[in-house]
Parts: C-alpha cells; sequence; structure tokens
C-alpha cells in the first residue's frame, strides 16, 4: 500500500509536513543502504557489482562512511526528496499560494536536473557527486571490461 494512501487513512495526511516528513524515509534509508556498501570492502552496490565497477577516492582508496554518505546524499536523496517536496507542495495548493517551501524547492530542483544532465551528456562518468564527494567509479580490474562512453564511441 503507498504510504500516502495509509497516511491519509489515518488522517495524517492532512499535515504537509508530516508527509514531507514520511517521504523523507526511502531516499535516506537509499542514500545509507548505499553508502554503507560503497564504504565496506567491495566498495559497491549490487547495481555496481552487476556492471563490474567500484567506487573509490580519486588516490584509489576505499571511500569512508562519511565519504559515501555526501555521494549518496547527493545522487540520490536530494533529487528525490526535492522532488517530492515540489510535487507534495504542489498537491497541496503551494504554486497557487506561493508557498516560499515549494518555490524554493523548484527553483533548486530544476538547476540540479540540467546540471545532473549536463555532467552525464559530458561523458566523463564523473557526475555532481562525485565531484562534490572527490569520488572516482572505475571498473574492476579482476572483472570484465565496462562499456564506457569513450569505447561505444570509439568502435564506431
Amino acid at each position: 500500500m503507498p504510504v500516502g494512501i495509509a497516511l491519509s487513512t489515518a488522517g495524517i495526511g492532512q499535515s504537509r509536513v508530516a508527509v514531507i516528513g514520511v517521504s523523507s524515509v526511502p531516499p535516506l534509508l537509499a542514500a545509507l543502504i548505499a553508502a554503507r556498501a560503497e564504504s565496506n570492502g567491495r566498495r559497491d552496490t549490487w547495481g555496481k557489482r552487476a556492471e563490474h565497477v567500484t567506487v573509490g577516492t580519486r588516490d584509489g582508496n576505499r571511500p569512508t562512511f562519511g565519504v559515501a554518505l555526501l555521494r549518496n546524499l547527493v545522487k540520490i536523496t536530494l533529487p528525490w526528496q526535492l522532488g517530492h517536496i515540489v510535487t507534495i507542495g504542489a498537491v497541496y495548493g503551494g504554486f497557487e499560494t506561493s508557498d516560499p517551501l515549494t518555490l524554493a524547492a523548484t527553483a533548486v530542483l530544476y538547476p540540479l536536473i540540467g546540471v545532473q544532465l549536463w555532467t552525464c551528456a559530458r561523458g566523463e562518468g564523473h557526475g555532481l557527486h562525485d565531484r562534490l564527494a572527490r569520488t572516482v567509479v572505475s571498473r574492476r580490474p579482476e572483472d570484465r571490461p565496462v562499456r564506457t562512453h569513450e569505447a561505444l564511441h570509439a568502435t564506431r
């Protein structure tokens, strides 16, 4: 059952603050789980393991939990929760009433999406989250090669 339906049924959905608070739990949990996985001995999440890549610091070391958490808060939680705040604000009439939180979240969200798209389009593989956390994602030397953006264009 979606959380919003449960909140509404319980009468909690009337409070925008409660809905925003509850909506922050999944992206925070996702960031914590990813940070723990990326800061452990394997330095990867399930998806990175499937793609045979690993996360490290720029000098090749295992990221600390704090570094991995920063990386994943920027990568997962920030855009996800900003999207939630904008959507919840819209549902509660935030655009019509010029709600400052809804407008501020919108003003941050769309440029953030633009920056993330720009870093992806550049093809370097260094997203905003990696730049801020000073991390890199690289292929595991013991595993099969990863098809990078450059390798795909070199074969054409």
